[in-house]
């Protein structure tokens, strides 16, 4: 009987490890998979996605007064500036209201020119008879003097008596009296005409104050009916066509106003990162584009109550806080179109 033992197979141990592994694979890959899992709940919310859209401002051109269209000047899509004609409104009736004024202020003005030529005539008259009296007054003078000194000789020889003489001098003294004051009569005469020529040239110049205001205020009124683009843009709606009665503060025109590109968005309450006013972050148009840098500039002081449309509850509200953001750099963004804004995202554990 033989003392050796016989020899047992030994196995190489790569391919017992080689064994195990096949055993265990599903194993490892469901605890690989439960890893990842744990490290993207971790780090995947490092970065929070809202919803915002590029802000619209409208100008609405609209009339103070009702009144109907009579011309549209622009269509849709038309770039416009700041203060073209968009529209004109139907004035007949100021136009009525301005030519029964006009033919007023002409009845007055003639009404006023009769009554300035009636007076002028009638200093000219007074002057012309003035300026008579005086030749007259001043001849008369001449014959009283001269008979005064016939009338003193025949007082030396005692023809006549002195009292004949001095009643003679008194109406020559009270004559060159009347003669030193017609200088001053006819001065002041030529005055007066003189400011009636003023008068003429400041009432035919311009209408009276009350008509001047009432035709001012009917020029505005006519003004105000022709509609003009305050800021420049472009059309985006007609609303009304010519011959349409509309009432004041009705629109007639939309306007699509070029301004800074801004951004709108709404950030949920339960959002557990709050963005700060100065915060750069990213954005990116929903439909295809770059991504871009974007700046807060404004973010709501308060919590917001907002109706959710997309809820089957009736007056359900979402709550949050609504955001401004402003492209760093130009970029090509339609009013009203839905961008992506990219938040970093810090959670509470």
């Amino acid at each position: 009987m033989s003392s050796k033992l016989p020899e047992i197979p030994q196995q190489k141990r790569s391919s017992i490890l080689k064994s195990s592994f096949r055993r265990r694979w599903p194993f490892l890959i469901w605890a690989g998979m439960i890893a990842l899992s744990v490290w993207l709940y971790q780090h995947g919310g490092d970065y929070m996605r809202i919803n915002g859209m590029v802000e619209i401002v409208e100008e609405t051109v609209s009339p103070l007064q009702t009144g109907r269209v009579t011309k549209i000047h622009v269509f849709a899509g038309e770039p416009v500036v700041s203060g073209q004609i968009v529209a004109e409104m139907d004035t007949t009736l100021i136009d009525q209201e301005m030519a029964a004024l006009s033919e007023e202020i002409e009845k007055t003005r003639a009404e006023d020119e009769r009554q300035l030529a009636s007076a002028e005539q009638r200093l000219t008259a007074e002057l012309r008879e003035i300026e008579l009296d005086w030749a007259t007054d001043k001849a008369e003078a001449r014959i009283y003097s001269t008979e005064i000194e016939r009338l003193e000789t025949l007082v030396e020889r005692g023809l006549v008596t002195a009292a004949e003489v001095l009643r003679e001098k008194s109406r020559y003294e009270a004559l060159k009296e009347r003669i030193i004051l017609y200088p001053s009569q006819i001065r002041e005469i030529n005055n007066e005409r003189k400011q009636f020529s003023n008068l003429r040239s400041r009432i035919f110049s311009e209408p009276s104050t009350s008509s001047l205001s009432t035709f001012k205020l009917l020029l505005q009124e006519k003004e105000n009916l022709t509609l003009r683009a305050n800021q420049a843009g472009i059309v985006s709606q007609i609303k009304s066509r010519p011959g349409d009665v509309i009432r004041a503060g009705d629109t007639v025109v939309r306007i699509v106003t070029e301004r800074q590109t801004k951004i709108l968005a709404f950030m949920n309450e339960s959002d557990t990162r709050s963005a700060d006013v100065g915060d750069i972050v990213q954005a990116h148009p929903a439909i295809g584009g770059e991504r871009f840098d974007v700046k807060v500039t404004a973010v709501s002081p308060n919590i917001l109550a907002l109706p959710d449309r997309a809820s089957p509850i009736p007056n359900h509200v979402v709550r949050g806080r609504r955001i401004e953001l402003i492209p760093l750099e130009p970029v090509t963004l339609s009013p009203g179109a839905s961008i992506i804004i990219i938040l970093p995202q810090t959670r509470l554990w």
